[in-house]
């Protein structure tokens, strides 16, 4: 259960970071000016759906690592149940 928790973790995160750098490219530079041009509506939904994305990313990951603390604590619990429903000898 710990490994799974890191694993799913770590897996998740990476894909996160890859998918911000993608979204933070140079294009987003870029993008708003040409549609300014154009259109200001455009260049201002354009703004807005990039940095909507940008902060489900962000809370996608906090997920990540809240999952993997979750399943850290239940593999802690499931460990401490194990110990204490163990039945031990009795010497006498």
């Amino acid at each position: 259960m710990r490994n799974l928790g890191k694993a799913i973790e770590t897996e998740m995160l990476e894909l996160f970071k890859k998918a911000r750098v993608k979204l933070n490219d140079k294009p987003r530079e870029v993008q708003p000016e040409v549609y300014t041009m154009l259109c200001i509506s455009a260049a201002l939904v354009y703004t807005q759906v990039i940095e909507w994305a940008d902060q489900d990313l962000i809370e996608k990951s906090k997920v990540a690592i809240d999952f993997n603390n979750r399943m850290q604590d239940a593999a802690k619990n499931s460990e401490e149940a194990e110990r204490a429903s163990t039945i031990k000898k009795v010497q006498g």
